[in-house]
């Protein structure tokens, strides 16, 4: 009788555990979805993490840029010209820092968390904003970014004071970047 109730002791403590540590995960989740909309890009941010893209956090990225002008970024591991326009970004950042850039990852895929780290350290870009499609939710997001948008990358979006985006697919010329960015 008293092996019993040891283990139904360990299982309701263990089962309390759990309940209480992922609490504490939920509430560390929203403070950090809270503190990558508020933080300043000038800040370091170079332990930032991407954060999984959804409506809410959509929502929160235009109601933070509302009034301003930003760009916002969507690309792949799997996509060299994606590379090529981060390593643009990239270059405008670090001469200004003040730039409003959102990046955003499109694989839904956990095995590439990882490699979308490594690269966004490689373009020294863990200081923006960084979001990444959650697995199953890829052709909902990006529907909700464009419905017209049918997933070629890259992929930008300026969006203008106003809150209009204009979306443009393929390898941004780097003087478009400085002239949208850099006014």
């Amino acid at each position: 009788m008293k092996l019993i109730n040891v283990i139904l002791f360990l299982v309701s403590y263990l089962l309390a555990a759990s309940v209480a540590a992922n609490q504490a995960n939920v509430t560390q989740s929203e403070k950090n979805s809270q503190a990558v909309i508020s933080a300043s890009t000038s800040v370091d941010n170079s332990q930032r993490r991407s954060l999984e893209f959804n409506q809410q956090q959509f929502e929160q990225i235009k109601q933070h840029y509302q009034g301003k002008q930003w760009l916002m970024l969507l690309w792949s591991v799997d996509c060299p010209p994606c590379f090529k326009e981060l390593a643009l970004v990239s270059e405008l950042y670090h001469k200004r820092s003040e730039l409003h850039v959102v990046l955003i990852n499109t694989d839904a895929d956990e095995d590439t968390t990882e490699e979308r780290q490594q690269i966004i350290e490689k373009f020294n870009l863990a200081g923006l904003a960084n979001y990444h499609f959650v697995d199953g939710s890829a052709t909902k997001s990006r529907y909700l970014i464009d419905p017209s948008w049918y997933g070629e990358l890259p992929r930008s979006y300026f969006v203008e004071t106003n809150g209009n985006f204009n979306g443009q697919s393929g390898l941004i010329k780097q003087a478009l970047l400085q002239h949208w960015l850099v006014q």
